[in-house]
């Protein structure tokens, strides 16, 4: 059994857990009609694990094969780019109406039953929202879903993942194997303490400050991470897998 050790992916840190959970699945993904199978590349079934370096709880994969870069690299883009042009992330800029998401989730959920699709699409529509807890149409969001006013975490989520390209094997390595620069200007969807803006608390006047700094490709990975953390109906309230009152 080969392991490959990511210093970037630290388990105590949100991001750092829900991106090797991202990374996860996307090794794992079995690929679609005419898509890449990551499967197929020499990698075979990998295996997510931690390890304690120094107080820090790192992520380590693991597979029967060898992994390398190159290989991760191209497992990452190319789920990525299909998760760009999917129906879970195009229905709407946010998490809004019930009727818009039940149509398009519908769709999903037909092509997977019709076999024209892989269930990828249908498990992010479950990470969410859920069609069962609404209020005058409106949904109510994922626990994941930090965004507020105009953002909207279905455009920011597609923002992030057009971004990858242009730097794609440097953000990579930045995620993976550290340490996290926060060079992206992308914005992080509150899923990185680091970035918080803390306003008047700040030890610097905010208004020279406008820019957002993330670690891109690890918000990638954890936005592919999502559909592990389904959202599910608790009488009228919505629940995500992994969150409590």
């Amino acid at each position: 059994m080969n392991s490959l050790p990511l210093t970037g992916l630290n388990a105590r840190h949100p991001l750092g857990f829900l991106a090797a959970c991202g990374l996860l699945r996307c090794l794992n993904d079995t690929g679609s009609e005419g898509a890449l199978d990551c499967n197929t590349m020499g990698i075979g079934r990998v295996g997510l694990g931690w390890r304690d370096v120094g107080g820090e709880e790192i992520a380590v994969i693991r597979s029967e094969f060898q992994l390398d870069t190159p290989v991760i690299l191209k497992c990452v883009t190319e789920v990525a780019n299909r998760q760009r042009h999917s129906k879970a992330w195009n229905w709407s800029r946010k998490i809004d109406e019930r009727s818009k998401y039940v149509k398009s989730a519908q769709s999903a959920v037909g092509q997977l039953l019709g076999k024209e699709s892989t269930r990828c699409d249908a498990d992010m529509f479950a990470a969410l929202a859920s069609d069962l807890v609404f209020e005058k149409d409106a949904l109510r969001r994922t626990a994941f879903d930090l965004t507020s006013g105009n953002q909207g975490l279905l455009k920011s989520l597609r923002q992030t993942v057009s971004q990858f390209g242009k730097n794609a094997e440097r953000d990579l390595d930045e995620a993976l194997n550290g340490p996290w620069r926060y060079r992206a200007d992308d914005h992080s969807l509150g899923w990185d303490p680091r970035t918080q803006r803390l306003h008047a608390l700040r030890g610097t006047a905010p208004e020279g400050d406008k820019s957002n700094r993330s670690v891109r490709a690890a918000v990638l990975l954890g936005s592919l991470a999502l559909p592990l953390f389904p959202c599910f109906a608790v009488g009228r309230a919505l629940r995500t897998t992994g969150f409590h009152d």
